[in-house]
């Protein structure tokens, strides 16, 4: 099952009900990166951008394109990477986002300060659950 363009709020599957990932709802008004968090619902209340590109997927938060920076995700207000990722599609409704250029990284909840390769965690950390936002 392929996921269609659209606007979607994500979560890990993983993470506590009434939360999500995205932008923090407050962010300093600089043109630096802005970290993608683990929040709740009404803290992160922007859904993502997700758009098709032939067989991969472009992230944007907040009018922002996502990629990586020391391991971990920002949205990037300037200069947005050109960062690609792959979507595939896991037990039921669950996805694995993976770096299209790299395989063996992806999206992984946040397990504090520790960058961590896909596999090298618990399982459900790397599956995310799309929600179409309204």
């Amino acid at each position: 099952m392929s996921l269609p363009t659209g606007r979607y709020f994500i979560r890990s599957v993983a993470q506590r009900p009434g939360n999500r990932v995205g932008r923090f709802v407050t962010e300093d008004r600089s043109l630096l990166p802005k970290r993608i968090v683990n929040a709740a619902d009404d803290d992160v209340p922007h859904p993502w951008v997700v758009e098709k590109q032939g067989t991969d997927y472009t992230f944007s938060n907040n009018g922002a394109r996502v990629g990586v920076s020391d391991g971990k995700l920002f949205a990037f207000l300037v200069d947005e990477p050109n960062q690609l990722w792959r979507v595939e599609p896991v037990d039921g409704e669950a996805f694995r986002i993976v770096n299209a250029a790299e395989e063996t990284s992806g999206w992984v909840l946040d397990e504090g300060d520790k960058a961590q390769k896909l596999g090298e965690s618990d399982r459900a950390k790397e599956l995310w659950v799309f929600s179409p936002a309204q």
